[in-house]
């Protein structure tokens, strides 16, 4: 069985055309979802229970369902098991108070499309959605760090990835910045080549450094690169170099196909 979404062509969808199923037996944090999305012009309808929702979905067609694991009677794990047997072109997401490192595995068995934890980033929510129901995005979750002088500047290329559907963590000094990647890394680094505490290429080599982190795919920002950061940037596998001033649709299409071929391998 499959629940047929509205029409209309995939490339050219916006948010209203979206239907989106929260499932929560929280009524706080299930009004709470469901005020964050339609904010972002998607149409939410929130259920408190996992019977609820598939009562709804054997009658009306959904797109996505965010749910919780903790639940009573049905849980969040029987939803998505049950989710991905009758409805198999349904996403889902989870969410909980707390993911372990097993949990995680769990999902990623369980075929969950994406996950996250309370209390909800509405940052990384939004991300999400746009990552999972738009095509011509990522598909995926996907996490970057970019690393800019200028915090107007870093404002508006997190705007623009979080278009694309990365959810962003924005850093002006690249000690944080490397502290933050050395415990967590992300899928993707966007760096600025001459920073006000590093230069940009210096700032990979030490990531590089890390065996864990050697392929971690990065892209250089620089006004005036010179030849001999161009050659070092070869060397080290930088993955892209995108001038200023910042063409914002340039550089997120630049992350999004980097991230694919990253994902591909």
């Amino acid at each position: 069985m499959t629940s047929q979404p509205p029409e209309g062509n995939p490339e050219t969808r916006k948010p209203g055309d979206f239907r989106i199923l929260v499932v929560d037996d929280e009524e706080a944090v299930c009004q709470g979802l469901c005020d964050l999305i339609k904010r972002d012009g998607y149409r939410a309808k929130g259920v408190g229970s996992a019977k609820e929702a598939l009562e709804i979905l054997q009658k009306t067609p959904a797109d996505l369902v965010l749910t919780d694991l903790m639940m009573p009677e049905i849980n969040g794990w029987q939803l998505l098991r049950a989710i991905k047997k009758h409805y198999s072109d349904i996403q889902v997401i989870v969410f909980t108070g707390y993911i372990s490192q097993e949990a995680k595995a769990m999902l990623t068995d369980e075929k969950a499309e994406g996950f996250f934890t309370k209390p909800v980033d509405h940052a990384r929510l939004q991300a999400m959605l746009k990552a999972l129901l738009f095509p011509q995005n990522l598909g995926r979750q996907a996490e970057v760090v970019v690393i800019e002088n200028d915090s107007n500047s870093l404002r508006t290329i997190e705007h623009a990835l979080i278009e694309r559907g990365l959810y962003v963590h924005r850093f002006s000094e690249a000690k944080k910045a490397l502290v933050h990647i050395r415990n967590t890394p992300p899928n993707l680094i966007i760096t600025e080549l001459i920073l006000a505490d590093a230069n940009g290429l210096d700032l990979c080599q030490t990531v590089f450094s890390n065996p864990d982190n050697a392929q971690l795919p990065v892209l250089m920002i620089s006004s005036q690169p010179a030849r001999e950061d161009i050659l070092r940037a070869l060397q080290l596998g930088i993955k892209g170099v995108v001038l200023k001033p910042l063409d914002l649709h340039a550089l997120s299409e630049k992350a999004v196909q980097v991230l694919r071929q990253a994902g591909s391998k």
